[in-house]
């Protein structure tokens, strides 16, 4: 009688190993798309936190708090205004209009607001406060 060579997979050992992969896959996948939204947002944290001190320091030797981002990049503050990793936009909440001294982002700041009919500030180049929609 002659005897089987057994080198190879058989289709079990195949479907076993694949569900073991897709398996670690379905574990590891959201976990690292996780990991990366928590990126942006301490990226946008930063960037947010780079604005308000440079806008602060604008402040102290212009005797004035820059109404907007623009002027930062004006006067050479800033090379150009720092991006959102998640592509949100920057408002600067100046003080000038009654504002707080804040910087937005209309991505990451959502969730100060979520549940509120308020929105994130809004400063336009003029300086008279944009109400929202909401009424404010």
């Amino acid at each position: 009688m002659k005897r089987r060579n057994d080198s190879g997979m058989s289709a079990l050992d195949l479907v076993t190993v694949m569900l073991v992969i897709s398996a670690l896959a379905s574990i590891t996948i959201p976990v690292f798309l996780s990991s990366n939204q928590r990126v942006q947002a301490a990226v946008c944290a930063s960037n947010r936190a780079q604005i308000e001190a440079r806008a602060v320091t604008y402040q102290k030797l212009k005797g004035v708090y820059p109404t907007t981002m623009a002027e930062l990049v004006d006067k050479a503050y800033f090379a150009m205004i720092p991006s959102c990793p998640s592509h949100g936009v920057y408002v600067l909440n100046s003080v000038n209009t009654g504002g707080d001294g804040e910087v937005y982002c209309s991505v990451h700041s959502a969730g100060r607001f979520a549940g509120t009919t308020s929105q994130p500030p809004v400063v336009s180049a003029d300086p008279a406060p944009v109400a929202s929609a909401a009424g404010q």
